[in-house]
């Protein structure tokens, strides 16, 4: 018994050790990679409170004395209008986005579409070409039109653009869903729209998800379109304002921290309210049920 025992006690000692050095050498990376991550954000909301000096002298440390007049500089030079600006195109777009998007992808994962593989085909092949390749021919489109002055000058390109993602990603999602599903739900008397709206949607949710996280984060942080297909400065969105915080000289830095501040705010509040919903659609179709 004794012998048994000392065998035991020699495998757990074993056992732990191992777990401690798989722990240790798991852990420090992961540190690492945290702290690499968290860094540049912690850096920049430090910075916005600080003044000039104080974030040249020491750029990590935390600021000897909070100064919240970067963020009223930013406001008063027309901050909110710009932002307005930027969420009135963001959830226009949005909208469009996933509501032709996921209708398109539902029709050509679910429907028995004529022709829906050169569809797919031409879809891939758009969601391919360089956006800003056809960025002087929009602009001269609309100039001609007298649009450079409204939100359908980047609504326009920004749902174009985001169209054949959106159905690209949405149209493989809703393939993982069961076929049975719509069988059970026709002999129950829907039509193809009730299948769609009553049954695929809701179970589409996680790709819906992913879609929107992706798409806004495009359309919010979009720079060439916003430039040149804009020319009234009220109507210009929040990435180009953060231009206007730099000259051919010198760029007022705890300024333009405090700008990308709020410019961040929202974003990042959708992906937390989307979060969960997000990695699921992220991870579909990595486990076969």
């Amino acid at each position: 018994m004794k012998t048994r025992q000392r065998v035991r006690t020699a495998i757990l000692r074993r056992f732990r050790v191992s777990t401690i050095i798989t722990t240790v050498a798991l852990g420090i990376p992961l540190a690492l990679l945290v702290v690499i991550s968290v860094l540049p954000f912690y850096m920049t909301v430090v910075g916005s409170l600080k003044s000039n000096w104080d974030l040249f002298r020491s750029p990590v440390a935390l600021p000897p004395q909070v100064t919240w007049a970067n963020y009223g500089y930013v406001i008063e030079t027309g901050f909110l209008r710009n932002m307005l600006n930027t969420a009135v195109v963001n959830i226009v777009c949005l909208s469009l986005i996933t509501m032709i998007g996921s209708m398109a992808a539902f029709a050509l994962a679910r429907l028995r579409v004529p022709g829906r593989n050169q569809i797919r085909v031409a879809i891939v092949t758009w969601v391919m070409i360089p956006v800003y390749a056809v960025l002087f021919p929009l602009y001269a489109m609309m100039d001609k039109w007298e649009l450079t002055s409204s939100y359908l000058a980047l609504i326009g390109p920004y749902v174009g653009f985001g169209l054949p993602f959106a159905v690209f990603v949405l149209t493989g999602y809703m393939k993982t869903i069961p076929y049975e599903l719509d069988e059970a739900a026709k002999l129950d008397g829907a039509s193809p729209l009730a299948v769609f709206w009553q049954v695929i949607l809701p179970l589409t949710k996680p790709g819906l998800a992913a879609v929107l996280v992706f798409e806004a984060l495009w359309i919010w942080n979009e720079v060439p379109f916003a430039l040149v297909l804009v020319r009234q400065e009220k109507m210009k969105t929040l990435a180009v304002t953060l231009l206007q915080f730099g000259t051919n000289w010198a760029i007022d830095w705890p300024k333009t921290l405090a700008a990308v501040c709020l410019t961040t705010f929202p974003i990042l509040l959708l992906y937390v309210m989307l979060s969960e919903q997000f990695i699921k659609g992220l991870t579909a179709g990595a486990i076969k049920q």
